[in-house]
C-alpha cells in the first residue's frame, strides 16, 4: 500500500504527494491518505511505501522500518566552495539584531521556510513561546539566483534534474554538477 501525506483540506502535501497521488490514480494503485490525525492511528506494514514530508518520512523510517534515520548537513563542507557565497551559523536572536534581510535556512528541519528574510517575516510562523536564543541557523548574505535546479544523485549518479525557481532556461553545466559530485567523497547513497 502506498500512503500519502495530505493537509488538514485533504489536499496532497506537496509537489510530489500530488504526482504520487495521481500516478496512484491513473495507475489504478491503492492508496491512503494520511494527515497529522491518522499518521498514529495508521497501521503501517515494513511492506508500505511513505510519501510525505520530512518528520513524517522520518518517523515513518524509525517506527515501521525499525531503521535509524540521519539528515544529511544541509551544506557539506566539501561542497561549501561550489556555493558561491559564504553560509555561517547564524541564531534567530542574531538576525533579530539585523537591519537587512539575510538569506537564513533553520537547521532544526521545518521550522520555518527558508529564504531571503528578516527576523519580522520569520516569526510569525516559530511555534508560541519559541525560544529564539536556541534556534540555529544557516545565514548568508542574499545573492541574485537567476536560476534554481535540484540534482537527484543515487551512487554517485544523476539520476533527475528538476526545476526549483527561477529561468528554467537557464540550464545548469551538467559536467560541471558531476564535479561536484564527485569531489563530495562522504556522500550517502542517496541525496539531492
Amino acid at each position: 500500500m502506498i500512503y500519502i501525506q495530505v493537509n488538514e483540506d485533504g489536499f496532497p502535501w506537496h509537489d510530489t504527494c500530488l504526482h504520487v497521488y495521481e500516478e496512484c490514480i491513473e495507475g489504478e494503485v491503492d492508496y491512503g491518505l494520511v494527515d497529522e490525525r491518522t499518521f498514529g492511528r495508521t497501521r503501517f506494514r515494513p511492506e508500505d511505501v511513505f510519501v510525505g514530508d520530512i518528520p513524517y518520512t522520518s518517523r515513518f523510517i524509525r517506527e515501521v522500518l525499525r531503521r535509524d534515520f540521519e539528515m544529511l548537513e544541509c551544506y557539506p563542507a566539501e561542497l561549501r566552495p561550489f556555493l558561491g557565497r559564504d553560509i555561517f551559523p547564524l541564531s534567530l536572536d542574531e538576525l533579530r539584531m539585523r537591519t537587512k534581510p539575510l538569506f537564513v535556512k533553520p537547521m532544526e528541519p521545518k521550522l520555518f521556510a527558508g529564504g531571503v528574510q528578516t527576523f519580522e517575516e520569520v516569526e510569525p510562523h516559530l511555534p508560541p513561546g519559541y525560544d529564539t536564543s536556541l534556534a540555529t541557523c544557516f545565514g548568508a548574505e542574499p545573492v541574485d539566483i537567476r536560476a534554481e535546479y535540484r540534482f537527484f544523485v543515487s551512487r554517485g549518479e544523476i539520476v533527475g534534474i528538476q526545476h526549483a525557481d527561477g529561468d528554467f532556461r537557464r540550464f545548469p553545466e551538467v559536467g560541471e554538477i558531476k564535479e561536484w559530485i564527485a569531489s563530495f567523497r562522504a556522500q550517502p547513497v542517496a541525496f539531492c
